[in-house]
């Protein structure tokens, strides 16, 4: 059989070709010339005139900051020199400095606890003064980070609810106080044209959040787009990159402006910018095309005429080659033509025979070939396969389609692991494979599969190699399937195990354990309502103590004016009775009278109070009674009950409740969370320190809910102890006076009992807020509460009264 004609080319296409190669190589040569060194040169030309210019950009901008950096350092040094100045004085300071300062447009002074106590502002503007006072600004990212630093720190551009124009600030730490400056960002843009004048470039400015600030493009300016999805925004090496803009192809390059960590975006347009390396590729592209046009010319002139010469003994190789072996080939002139002539005839000669021997043999082949298979593919019960040495099937019989579930068309060509093998059987198959092809013989051995359908199957294999047709080797895998004896094996293997013995035994063990632990649950649960019930009669009978010891002194005073009034009386009644009363005796003993009576009643009146405080306290505290009750007034009840103990310490207590906010509740349940918040307090948050302030305040959230946060400004809470706060027996005083069950207390009267939920905000040396939100109307004691909103927190960067839920 003739083997198929290579493709050919006409003498005059090759000749042409090459002509035009040795034409195109200078040119090539050219090209890669400029491609790969004078290209390059221009485009990093263009790139460092874009870094030059977001460099020069980026130090005007930086400039323009740091001198507002440098202003507010000076006027928080100030302030750090003379700390005495008070809250007229520090405003007055402060509205001079808004009043003519180039940058600032609104200063702010926080305290310790982070809250606006004095505000500077522009003449025309100090009518928001009232609206700004008091707000709490702890919990902003960036005057946390100006403390954390110990330096001016910049926020993100916000809209500004002073000038109502987009803004930043700088956060400039004065002791543990804040300096907070405003600066209007509006100056921006003109600077940024200014820059841009001079050249084809355009120049953007990004603050931190990639939100576009300034652009010297008039289609942009006014308008807040976001460019953070850019790419060349996250690149930091300072190259140049290509991206989308506006419908634009644009080239720019990013750069970081220090200070506020802004970015500069300079770029221009990629039709610009790589204009002149556009232009000299046409003119390349130009030369090449003339340079291969007269190449052409050339060889086709040059070719034609040897084209000629061979075109009919290339007629004749055509017919040979298409079986037409008859055909005379005629003398030439040209003697490699003739050589060429001869070896053709001796190729002829030797094809012919060699077609009718590759009949012979491919004939025999066949008959050989569908002797075998057949006798593969009838054999019922082994399961015979052939693989080339990358596992793909080749040969899949029918005994295999029954064995595995998977037709023959679709398991030829393809791998086992893409069949029915996980990947480690798939590993081990093909390790397999190349043991055998060692020339050793492998198996029988023991298979546990699944086949198409899930189904596990338990075959014994043999595996081992065959010589491939053309060279090389193919495997031939041959299986039985023995799932049936080796599921009778293992049954009968089970039964001779004492499996049912071993449950039993095990199931009376699990079955004592888990009795034991009942009962130790049992007891814990015991002791824990034990020492609960404790805490509270300790917590009563504190109080108790307290108001005996505050009684002492109103109640003696008393006694004392009483004896004095008797006495009196008594030289009175013996002076009347004697007859020696005078006008003088008479009017100082209705004066002395007179001021006894005022010592007794302020006193006893004193007493009254006391007691009142106490009976309504102390009958709250004992009993679960529901009932209808002013706050404000049952927080004061309290913090009168608490009073002998906290003059004992040097700390103080302030409430700011609304008194128009009147529930129908649980009164001692809530007295209960108020004192154990407030000993806790005591007890952890001021361990050591000379002074400390305790805040209570409430005020009405959304419609039947209050807000109820207490604020002290001591230690705070490190993170690791701040999740388990609330666990039972959890303290850091165990030993020294704390039971671990205060809070613990507080957090089930307050999402049980009074259907509400508590939750905690600290920091280290800030200080911890409890928040507590309250329904107006408790829940009934049967009936599952109702979902209490959970405690606030806001973000925004100057926050109402009573809306922040951080730490204090």
């Amino acid at each position: 059989m003739p083997n198929k004609p290579h493709a050919s080319r006409p003498l005059l296409l090759t000749l042409a070709s090459r002509f035009i190669l040795v034409a195109f190589i200078p040119v090539l040569m050219i090209a890669l010339l400029f491609r790969f060194y004078y290209e390059p040169l221009m485009r990093a030309d263009v790139e460092t005139r874009q870094l030059r210019a977001a460099e020069a950009t980026a130090q005007q901008i930086a400039h323009h900051f740091s001198i507002a950096e440098r202003e507010l350092a000076a006027l928080g040094q100030l302030f750090v020199s003379v700390p005495q100045l008070g809250q007229a004085q520090t405003e007055v300071l402060l509205d001079a400095y808004a009043e003519t300062s180039n940058f600032y447009e609104a200063l702010y002074l926080t305290d310790e606890l982070g809250q606006i106590r004095a505000i500077g502002l522009a003449s025309n503007r100090r009518t928001q003064r009232q609206n700004l006072q008091g707000l709490d600004v702890s919990a902003r990212d960036f005057v946390r980070s100006a403390h954390r630093l110990r330096h001016g720190f910049w926020s993100n551009s916000f809209l500004s609810t002073v000038s109502s124009r987009l803004t930043v600030a700088l956060a400039q730490p004065v002791g543990r106080r804040t300096l907070i400056g405003e600066v209007a960002i509006d100056p921006l843009p003109t600077l940024v044209r200014q820059l841009s004048q001079n050249s084809q470039l355009q120049i953007r400015l990004l603050d931190r959040q990639s939100q576009l600030v300034a652009s010297s493009e008039a289609v942009q300016a006014g308008h807040q787009v976001n460019l953070g999805n850019l790419p060349v925004l996250q690149r930091s090496n300072g190259q140049s990159s290509r991206f989308e803009l506006d419908g634009q192809s644009l080239i720019g390059v990013a750069h970081k402006v220090d200070g506020p960590d802004w970015q500069v975006l300079v770029a221009q347009p990629e039709v610009i910018a790589y204009g002149p390396i556009t232009m000299a590729w046409q003119r390349i592209v130009l030369s090449l095309g003339l340079a291969l046009v007269i190449a052409l010319a050339i060889a086709g002139a040059t070719s034609w005429a040897l084209a000629q010469k061979i075109s009919q003994f290339s007629e004749h190789v055509s017919a040979i080659a298409e079986g037409s072996y008859d055909l005379a080939l005629e003398d030439s002139d040209i003697r490699e033509l003739n050589t060429l002539r001869r070896s053709l005839e001796q190729m002829v000669g030797a094809i012919v025979e060699r077609e009718h021997g590759m009949a012979r043999t491919a004939q025999s082949l066949r008959e050989s070939e569908d002797r075998l298979l057949a006798t593969l593919e009838n054999t019922p019960n082994v399961a015979v396969q052939w693989f080339d040495p990358e596992g793909r099937v080749l040969l899949w019989n029918h005994a295999s389609e029954t064995l595995y579930g998977i037709a023959r068309q679709d398991a030829l060509g393809k791998t086992l692991d893409q069949l029915f093998l996980n990947p480690q059987q798939a590993r081990l198959f093909l390790a397999t494979l190349r043991e055998a092809a060692k020339g050793v013989a492998l198996g029988p051995y023991l298979s546990d599969v699944r086949n198409a359908a899930g189904q596990q199957l338990y075959v014994q294999g043999t595996t081992f190699s065959i010589p491939a047709p053309g060279g090389g080797q193919h495997f031939v895998c041959m299986n039985v399937d023995i799932t049936e004896q080796k599921k009778a094996e293992l049954a009968y293997r089970d039964l001779n195990e004492t499996l049912e013995q071993r449950v039993v035994l095990r199931t009376d063990a699990l079955t004592q354990s888990n009795q034991e632990l009942n009962q130790t649950l049992a007891t814990l649960q015991q002791a824990q309502n034990e020492l609960v019930r404790s805490e509270k009669l300790a917590a009563l009978g504190s109080l108790v103590a307290g108001i005996a010891h505050e009684l002492n002194t109103p109640i003696g005073n008393s006694v004392m004016a009483a004896s004095t009034l008797e006495d009196h009386s008594n030289a009175m009644r013996k002076a009347v009775t004697e007859g020696n009363l005078r006008r003088s005796v008479l009017e100082q003993f209705i004066g002395d009278t007179q001021t006894a009576t005022d010592i007794l009643m302020r006193n006893l009146r004193r007493a009254s109070e006391l007691i009142s405080s106490f009976k309504q306290v102390a009958a709250d505290q004992a009993s679960a009674q529901r009932r209808q009750f002013n706050l404000a007034e049952a927080v004061n009840e309290i913090l009168i009950t608490l009073g002998p103990t906290l003059r004992k310490t040097p700390y103080q207590i302030d409430s700011d409740i609304d008194t128009s906010i009147v529930l129908d509740s649980y009164p001692g349940a809530l007295g209960q969370v108020l004192v154990n918040l407030i000993n806790n307090a005591l007890l952890h948050a001021f361990d050591g320190a000379s002074q400390g302030l305790i805040s209570v305040q409430a005020f009405a959230t959304e419609p039947g809910w209050i807000d109820l946060t207490i604020t002290d400004n001591g230690r705070g809470i490190s993170e690791e102890n701040l999740p388990r706060i609330f666990d039972p027996f959890f303290t850091t005083k165990l030993g020294q006076g704390g039971s671990g069950l205060g809070l613990n207390i507080v957090h089930n009267l307050a999402s049980g009992v009074l259907g509400g939920s508590i939750a905690v905000a600290s920091q280290l040396d800030w200080g911890t807020r409890f928040s507590l939100s309250l329904p107006l109307v408790a829940p009934n004691a049967a009936a599952s509460a109702e979902q209490p909103p959970a405690p606030a927190l806001t973000s925004s960067f100057l926050q109402p009264p009573g809306q922040d839920g951080g730490s204090g």
